[in-house]
């Protein structure tokens, strides 16, 4: 019978076979490997990997534990900023009824699939990805739990180019194995390659949570959240010494940033004070000044729509799928389809309002509510809009394609007949 590890219980000699869960993944606690003055150490072993990729440290000082935790990891954080080589801090746990370390040291695995697994990591080191893979092929056929040969894959993939099957392979790992920093690391280094800037956000949050003085991913973050236009966010991640430049940018960016948010918020009082001239002359400022934020570009976007050039505006928008808000998104794809198809792009606009009404029936039935909308302006999640245009643009899409309408459109269309009779025609909050 499994016996899990409880600290207030059991005696240090007791420890050896009891089971301990971190994060969802299950280990069962070797021999002892150490001790000293403040930390009883064991090996661990992962029990669906049955790989020994860490030590278990107990603290002593229950009552001092995590205190003594937090200020160790503090002063390696410290030196490793400042460029001192250091051994990565161990992850502080609380549970099983006290505090303990998750510390990642691989133990060799011995064997014919550890001398594949050596094999590959030599292969790895030489840059021989193909042979990297056949090995760990042979290894995942063996053990497909090997969490190691999955991350060899990933890398071998990134190497490649091949980013989804990367980010494929370490989600493997990850799911069997979530406590090891470098299958995090290469997953958020692909999803920030392949542009899935949300998602590495949340895989970055996630690695922070476990290891939140480690700001080796930190640069990257903060190249993410520029990227996005976010520069206010960045700014409070902290930076290493050689990490400088990147700190002027931050300053340079937010101060880019706030002035052409002042000037897109001029703009939306002449846009409800109908001063158009005004709103294009500000909106066009506030875009020169800093284009990467969502809402200042999608507002230029929207405002050469309205000056008849659906081309400049797809320019403007279309990058912004990736970048804006999930709640936004659709509607987003919705304004892009709509440049093509004022541009005559009509599959092409069939395809994205196809794709729009995918990503929302997996949701659940189509609902008028969450419909792309004609927008006129956006703020944040907020979004102004001529719900009859959309709704009118899309019957004449249909009627042009006719029977090479795909069938998500004629649904799209349907839905949109659903809208309350008292907001047909006005330009309402969407």
């Amino acid at each position: 019978m499994t016996r899990y590890l409880d600290l207030e219980q059991d005696e240090p000699e007791e420890y050896e076979g009891r089971h301990i869960v971190v994060d969802g993944a299950e280990y069962v606690i070797g021999p002892w490997f150490a001790e000293g003055g403040e930390r009883i150490v064991h090996g661990l072993t992962n029990v669906r990997a049955g790989l020994t990729l860490h030590l278990l440290k107990v603290l002593k000082n229950q009552q001092e534990g995590a205190r003594i935790s937090r200020n160790t990891a503090a002063s390696l954080s410290r030196l490793r900023d400042l460029g001192i080589p250091t051994v990565p801090e161990a992850m502080l746990v609380e549970g099983h009824g006290g505090v303990f370390e998750l510390e990642e040291a691989a133990q060799e695995e011995r064997g014919p699939v550890g001398q594949l697994v050596a094999s590959a990591w030599e292969a790895a080191g030489q840059g021989r990805w193909e042979q990297v893979e056949s090995l760990c092929a042979r290894v995942l056929n063996a053990n497909d739990h090997h969490v190691m040969a999955m991350h060899l894959m990933a890398m071998a993939c990134e190497a490649r180019g091949d980013l989804n099957r990367a980010i494929g392979y370490e989600d493997a790992a990850i799911a069997v194995e979530p406590n090891v920093r470098p299958f995090r690391e290469i997953w958020m280094r692909c999803m920030a390659r392949a542009g899935a800037v949300h998602g590495f956000l949340a895989g970055f949050a996630a690695f922070r949570d476990k290891w939140p003085v480690d700001n080796r991913q930190n640069a990257a973050a903060v190249e993410v959240h520029l990227a996005m236009g976010r520069p206010d966010r960045a700014a409070g991640l902290p930076l290493r010494d050689e990490e400088r430049d990147l700190s002027r940018r931050i300053a340079e960016e937010n101060e880019n940033r706030g002035r052409a948010l002042t000037l897109t918020a001029e703009a939306y009082q002449a846009f409800a004070a109908e001063r158009p001239h005004q709103v294009a002359d500000l909106l066009r400022a506030a875009y020169r000044a800093y284009p990467k934020e969502v809402d200042v570009a999608y507002n230029w976007g929207l405002e050469l729509i309205r000056q008849d050039e659906p081309g400049e505006a797809y320019d403007v928008i279309a990058p912004l799928v990736q970048m804006i808000t999930p709640v936004n998104r659709t509607q987003c794809i919705g304004t892009v389809a709509f440049t093509c198809a004022l541009q005559g792009g009509d599959e092409q606009a069939a395809g994205l309002l196809a794709l729009a009404v995918d990503g929302l029936e997996r949701r659940g039935p189509l609902q008028w509510a969450d419909l792309p909308m004609w927008a006129v302006w956006i703020q944040r999640d907020m979004v102004l809009a001529d719900r009859h245009r959309a709704s009118a643009l899309v019957r004449d899409l249909l009627e042009r394609l006719s029977t090479r309408a795909p069938a998500q459109l004629r649904r799209l269309a349907a839905a949109y007949e659903t809208q309350p009779s008292e907001d047909r025609g006005g330009t309402t909050p969407a």
